[in-house]
């Protein structure tokens, strides 16, 4: 078993971010080095183990020259704690662009985090807001 990336951290919260459904950047490096070496992407995806679908995509992209190792920024999570203070920031009245400006997070994340809270069916815990 490989061991997993460390965490990035975000310049503008300072929070880690995790990183959860995408590869390894080693299984990435191995898939690279398979290419090189003319091996299909069906025989490559068995002996990584891993999806055919996932290394047909990767070896699309090393024939047009696109595929990299390093995983792209949007493959990374954020921790339910920046999250939290996304929907407190929302919560006390900030503006999508306000919120974007001091958290670096897109409007879209940020109104689709809202959005999964606020229809989480039960009681929800309560999210303290600063009083200005």
């Amino acid at each position: 078993m490989t061991n997993p990336e460390p965490p990035k951290t975000d310049p503008i919260l300072g929070a880690e971010r995790r990183e959860t459904r995408a590869l390894s950047e080693e299984k990435r490096a191995q898939a690279l080095e398979l290419f090189k070496h003319g091996i299909g992407y069906t025989k490559a995806s068995r002996i990584l183990n891993i999806s055919v679908n996932t290394v047909r995509d990767w070896s699309r992209n090393f024939k047009r020259g696109t595929f990299r190792t390093e995983i792209s920024e949007n493959q990374y999570r954020y921790p339910q704690e920046v999250r939290e203070q996304v929907i407190r920031l929302r919560l006390s009245g900030l503006s999508w662009s306000e919120i974007k400006k001091r958290t670096g997070i897109s409007s879209s994340t940020a109104r689709k985090w809202i959005d999964e809270h606020c229809q989480r069916p039960g009681r929800k815990e309560q999210l303290l807001v600063d009083k200005k």
